[in-house]
């Protein structure tokens, strides 16, 4: 089985529903690692060991009801920066860097860890408490779900470089 994704062309895609499996699709493994950004692994200072990583989401542009949202796929920056600080990227397929999922697609995944960038005037709370709505996955469930709201996020740069320490505590599960 597979889902449809939509890339910011509008082009819809389908990507397989193996994603979720946590093994890489026959594509992705064609495609190869993805390019790095060069800044060094947070996660070795944090205790993540080299076996299971957390599994984690990492999406922005979201309607307020799940209805559809934007991930981040391997080869984007936002999957560096999920592998830098020490996560795994629940999406295995690069064949869309920015699909949109439905709430179905996302239940399919089930993340260990959400993290939602959310730039604007936005209420982080708010935005974690709409979370609720999927409360069968296991980040939901486990209080997994991150929201942040700071407007350097949608433009990597030197503090987006920063963050990934932050993003580690999310991952590991540190405050």
């Amino acid at each position: 089985s597979s889902t449809t994704s939509q890339s910011s062309s509008g082009r819809s895609r389908r990507i397989a529903a193996s994603e979720g499996s946590g093994r890489p699709s026959r594509r992705a493994v064609a495609a190869g690692p993805p390019a790095r950004t060069g800044f060094g692994p947070v996660h070795a200072s944090r205790g993540v060991s080299a076996g299971r990583r957390r599994r984690v989401l990492i999406c922005f542009d979201r309607a307020e009801d799940l209805r559809r949202l934007t991930a981040a796929a391997p080869g984007t920056i936002y999957d560096d920066l999920i592998a830098q600080a020490g996560g795994a990227n629940v999406l295995a397929s690069a064949a869309v860097s920015y699909p949109t999922l439905s709430p179905e697609g996302v239940m399919r995944l089930d993340p260990d860890v959400i993290i939602e960038f959310s730039s604007g005037a936005t209420d982080a709370a708010v935005l974690r408490r709409q979370w609720n709505r999927l409360g069968s996955l296991r980040a939901v469930r486990n209080g997994r779900v991150h929201v942040f709201t700071d407007e350097f996020l949608s433009v990597p740069g030197p503090r987006f470089v920063r963050f990934t320490e932050v993003v580690a505590r999310s991952i590991s599960g540190e405050r």
